[in-house]
């Protein structure tokens, strides 16, 4: 009934498809969206091989969903400078039914 290359990409349209439900993008295109807050930004520096320093910024933030639940999340800046810095506010977008699978935006922040 099912030859093997078909089965094959069956297979792979559907790793493809449980990736990107728990994507960054679909977050952001079906998630809710919400106001957060800052509540943490640690950097990170690293040294290569070559001496170059790699610097990168941890933000952590929280909000609450709709039942006012509080939930919490954290991405990961690659940068030698962060715009943020605690108690700013951003824009975070959760899944309704999974509120813990959250990103926020970081293109700007909330005045």
């Amino acid at each position: 009934m099912f030859t093997p290359i078909l089965l094959f990409i069956a297979l792979i349209f559907f790793f493809y498809f449980v990736l990107y439900l728990n994507s960054e993008s679909y977050i952001l295109k079906n998630g809710q969206k919400t106001e957060g807050i800052i509540t943490s930004v640690q950097s990170r520096s690293q040294t290569d091989r070559y001496g170059r320093v790699h610097v990168r910024y941890i933000v952590s933030y929280r909000f609450q969903d709709t039942e006012e639940s509080v939930y919490r999340g954290k991405f990961t800046i690659h940068s030698s400078t962060c715009r943020f810095k605690e108690e700013d506010k951003v824009e975070v977008y959760y899944l309704p039914d999974k509120p813990y699978k959250n990103t926020a935006s970081r293109r700007f922040k909330l005045k």
